[in-house]
């Protein structure tokens, strides 16, 4: 009872930082959502569920982290190319393994918003990539594999 409590009040405090309305109708729409969403979780709990979601948890931080060098990374060399003016777009196709949709989406979005990159096309078997940084092929399909990889264990 006392971890249903505990996760009752982070996911309401969550909800009051996200919102930042002190409304009464805010505040009722948090307290009921914070009141399902801790039944939900307290119901498909089981003993190796904490060790999973601790993993996951450390899986998802190490995912930002990387999203958020990558962005930094590409938007550097995004803007010495722009100042240089002299590089055409380079179309990578790598195959891939993925069995989610969701998975899909994670990688495609890690792509699209890195900037200098689109996806041109995208399923659970390859992704087409246009980019305007002039990488290897090797060094592209190194780093995709690597995010599936780690999309992977997320859903493990």
């Amino acid at each position: 009872m006392y971890k249903k409590m505990i996760l009752f009040s982070e996911l309401f405090i969550f909800w009051i930082i996200l919102i930042n309305k002190y409304t009464k109708k805010s505040i009722i729409l948090g307290i009921i959502l914070s009141f399902f969403i801790t039944i939900i979780v307290s119901r498909s709990n089981n003993d190796n569920t904490e060790t999973k979601t601790r993993n996951i948890f450390f899986v998802m931080i190490e995912y930002l982290f990387i999203s958020l060098k990558e962005m930094f990374l590409s938007l550097i060399m995004y803007i010495k190319d722009i100042f240089k003016q002299e590089k055409p777009p380079f179309i990578y196709e790598i195959d891939l393994d993925i069995k989610d949709k969701f998975n899909l989406l994670l990688l495609v979005n890690l792509v699209i918003i890195t900037p200098g990159t689109s996806v041109l096309d995208a399923n659970l078997k390859k992704i087409v990539i246009v980019s305007s940084h002039t990488y290897s092929y090797d060094e592209v399909a190194k780093q995709i594999l690597s995010y599936q990889k780690m999309l992977g264990e997320i859903n493990a």
